[in-house]
């Protein structure tokens, strides 16, 4: 009866505040209405209103304590956007800007110091999405995720590396300790992040702004999607990635002991102060973090996408993967979203020194495979990926154990073990087929394209490996095969036959969905 009605009360909010906001929102947007007089509004609209009264970049640092109190406005010099994604020009602005300060030490005037700052300034809002999504968010998703990682992830990650430092007990943790102190990175934090000076969001106009300190680009260069990246470079992604998943492992992951079932862990009973960053994101099991997304636009799927995507939810909530271990994700871990350090394509080693990992606007608890299979779907060709994948899935398997172990289990809990290579590898073209319909949840509600930094060789690019993924490892093709276009049904593949068993699932249907998806793809 209680899920009777809070979903009655979602469906009112849905039919009359929804809207009520998307009106708010386009106006606040495109007449630029003084709102001024009823609330105090401190963040910019857009980049123009930024750039129209860049003092506001220096009141935002002094809110986040990133400049003195006292610092007094002199310049800012904007110098472009980003080198990452040039399409976001109108998003984001990297510049100087100069302040003056009374310097002081007990009291003590030392007179008036002028300082220089290079940062990158991002104001993420509604890139290319409609009012209606953005006020969805706004009502139903109080938490902005980019904000709120650097705003309590960050901050957390910080404390739990310094009371569970990682121990060095193997290579692969030796290599992991190598610290570069590069500018504009974090410098304290356990993985590679940008050094953030504001962040800050206005929830009900969809105002959000993030500043950071520029990192120079000189020496972590960004690289396309479409060109890919080497196995040295993808795998220091995944140093970096597998931090994260193994500091959030043991709370994603742990079980209400029972008399039966002892405590498969040594650790102690105190707990990660990352557990309370993360209380914001609610959605932990399955597939839970794309059933809400997907829920605004499934009226957009055919009847057999339909059938397969319910087919999806229950694998992932009640059969084969109910139990699937979740961690604390990036979620859109491909190589437009890194800097990599130069000459780390030939690098001996792949080192977490050598990646920077940036844009956190997807931040989520997804199944513990996501961000390896996306980006290595995403970040290598068809074929490095199909030949190299077993060994990049075994040694991220073994950073991600090696890592765990040393991270507090709560009292009262056992936690759920690091899946063997074999079991990781079954996991595999289901997650392959989840990224299929990721992908096209951000199509519909315009999360890619020109206005997200996608460039045409970008969308091209993903399109040909999202298509040889899903009929090479989900759809059960062999390389020597004819492309039939979906035509043909392999009984054989385990994912097709695990599908066809479910209920609403036909061989008609996955026929369907096979010929539909492999076109669009085209």
């Amino acid at each position: 009866m209680t899920q009777f009605f809070s979903k009655m009360r979602d469906v009112a909010l849905l039919l009359t505040f929804v809207p009520f906001i998307a009106v708010v929102i386009a106006l606040d947007r495109r007449l630029r209405l003084p709102w001024g007089w009823l609330l105090e509004l401190s963040l910019p609209r857009t980049m123009e209103d930024l750039l129209a009264r860049p003092e506001q970049i220096l009141d935002c640092m002094k809110r986040a304590g990133s400049a003195p109190p006292n610092a007094v406005f002199v310049s800012f010099n904007a110098g472009g956007g980003s080198e990452t994604e040039p399409g976001k020009d109108k998003s984001t602005v990297k510049g100087i800007i100069k302040f003056r300060f009374v310097d002081s030490v007990q009291g003590q005037s030392n007179g008036t110091s002028l300082v220089s700052r290079s940062v990158f300034i991002k104001i993420p809002t509604g890139r290319g999405v409609s009012a209606f999504f953005r006020a969805i968010a706004a009502t139903f998703v109080p938490v902005q995720k980019e904000i709120a990682f650097y705003q309590r992830i960050v901050p957390a990650l910080k404390r739990t590396i310094v009371a569970s430092p990682l121990p060095l007990t193997s290579s692969s943790q030796q290599q992991l300790a190598v610290v570069v102190n590069d500018a504009g990175v974090e410098s304290s934090m356990p993985l590679n992040v940008p050094l953030c000076l504001y962040a800050g969001r206005n929830r009900w106009l969809d105002r959000t702004l993030l500043i950071f300190e520029e990192i120079d680009t000189r020496e972590l260069v960004p690289i396309p999607d479409w060109k890919g990246v080497t196995t040295n470079q993808l795998f220091s992604q995944l140093q970096n990635a597998s931090v994260l998943h193994a500091l959030s492992w043991n709370i994603c992951n742990a079980v209400p002991l029972t008399p039966n079932k002892p405590s498969t862990s040594s650790a102690t009973a105190s707990v990660s102060p990352l557990a309370e960053a993360i209380s914001f994101i609610k959605d932990r099991n399955g597939i839970k973090w794309l059933v809400g997304v997907m829920d605004l636009v499934q009226h957009k799927l055919t009847p057999a996408e339909r059938s397969i995507w319910n087919a999806l939810i229950q694998v992932f909530s009640t059969s084969l993967y109910k139990d699937v271990p979740m961690c604390l994700s990036h979620a859109d871990c491909r190589p437009g979203n890194m800097l990599y350090r130069k000459g780390s394509e030939t690098a001996a080693a792949p080192l977490k020194s050598n990646c920077v990992v940036t844009d956190w606007e997807a931040v989520a608890v997804t199944p513990y495979l996501w961000d390896c299979a996306y980006a290595m779907v995403l970040g290598l060709d068809t074929k490095k990926r199909r030949s190299e994948q077993r060994d990049i899935v075994a040694s991220y398997l073994k950073l991600l154990s090696d890592q765990q172990q040393s991270q507090p289990v709560a009292g009262g809990t056992a936690v759920r073990q690091i899946p063997s290579v074999d079991e990781a590898m079954s996991l595999l073209p289901w997650v392959y087929l989840l990224v299929q319909y990721y992908a096209w949840i951000l199509d519909q509600i315009g999360g890619v394209g020109d206005e997200q930094g996608n460039s045409s060789n970008d969308m091209k690019v993903w399109r040909q490996r999202v298509r040889e993924m899903l009929r090479l490892d989900v759809f059960g093709a062999t390389e020597k095969d004819e492309d039939d276009h979906g035509t043909v049904l392999r009984h054989d593949a385990p994912v097709v036959a695990a599908l066809l068993k479910m209920p609403g699932v036909t061989a008609q249907h996955f026929i369907e969905y096979q010929r539909k998806v492999l076109k669009e793809l085209e």
